[in-house]
């Protein structure tokens, strides 16, 4: 197992749901507007490890979705309703026990969830931030 497994475990995941990577892995910014729709970023933030025995080390990863909405055409309160929906079927996909727990990852278990406006000057769009713990148990040896 591999640290590096951990990314292309959830990009995997929601690219099957229909959604799409954003290229840029750093910068939400410089999203297209007429791309927004179901648009990804995967942020890894702290990990830590502590010994699992001998010669395995379990580490924890934070992995951060952020995932944008097109709310054009509707009320902002009903994206927000939306983005809930969208959250359920990406918990769903992330924690069925075939996923969170196979070969792979040790384990998955989510964090927090925030719907937030895309930006200060853009309430029509939202985006929806998940958190989760990704443990992965890796051999060195």
């Amino acid at each position: 197992m591999s640290l590096a497994s951990i990314r292309p475990l959830f990009r995997a995941q929601l690219n099957a749901l229909g959604f799409r990577e954003h290229t840029d892995a750093f910068d939400d910014t410089n999203r297209p507007e007429t791309q927004l729709e179901k648009l990804y970023r995967i942020n890894t933030t702290t990990t830590t490890g502590d010994v699992a025995n001998q010669t395995v080390f379990q580490f924890n990863m934070d992995v951060e979705l952020v995932i944008t909405l097109r709310g054009k055409g509707i009320k902002n309160i009903e994206l927000v309703d939306r983005a809930w929906s969208v959250a359920d079927e990406v918990l769903a996909d992330l924690l069925s026990p075939a996923v969170r727990n196979g070969q792979t990852i040790k384990g998955i278990s989510p964090g927090t969830i925030t719907v937030d406006p895309y930006s200060g000057s853009d309430d029509n769009d939202c985006t929806l931030t998940m958190g989760f713990r990704a443990s992965i148990l890796c051999n060195f040896i």
